[in-house]
């Protein structure tokens, strides 16, 4: 399957659940935000669908980028990297030099937050950020 005609019956579903749960809460008050996490080894194309279907639901999301995996997928993906950030909320990056890119892909439409590995701190500020927006 090529990542433009991605389905939900792609998806894994541990995922869509979790996601389907986000959503239930939300309608009963609780406000939902879902983190994505991206490494260079994913695939792209369904933490895209992930996103997609997030926000299909109402949800708002973080994509969370580990090391300079953007940057290298950038260089063989553009396209699609392009349609992942544009499908989020808010980025999470590790270096300045990502957070550029991340910026130049959303036309800087995006909270980007630099943040150091696995630091839990600038997810948990994302996520009260758009919790209060909602």
């Amino acid at each position: 399957m090529r990542d433009a005609e991605l389905t939900t019956a792609s998806l894994p579903t541990a995922a869509l659940a979790l996601i389907r749960r986000a959503a239930d809460a939300q309608r009963s008050g609780a406000t939902g935000v879902v983190v994505v996490r991206l490494t260079e080894e994913d695939r792209l194309g369904r933490t895209t669908g992930l996103l997609r279907f997030a926000h299909a639901l109402g949800l708002r999301t973080i994509l969370e980028v580990q090391g300079a995996a953007i940057e290298r997928l950038v260089a063989r993906r553009p396209e699609l990297v392009a349609a992942t950030v544009r499908a989020t909320d808010a980025v999470v990056v590790e270096s300045s030099r990502s957070a550029a890119l991340v910026r130049d892909l959303s036309d800087g439409r995006l909270r980007v937050e630099i943040a150091a590995p696995s630091a839990p701190s600038a997810v948990r500020r994302l996520q009260r950020t758009l919790t209060t927006a909602a």
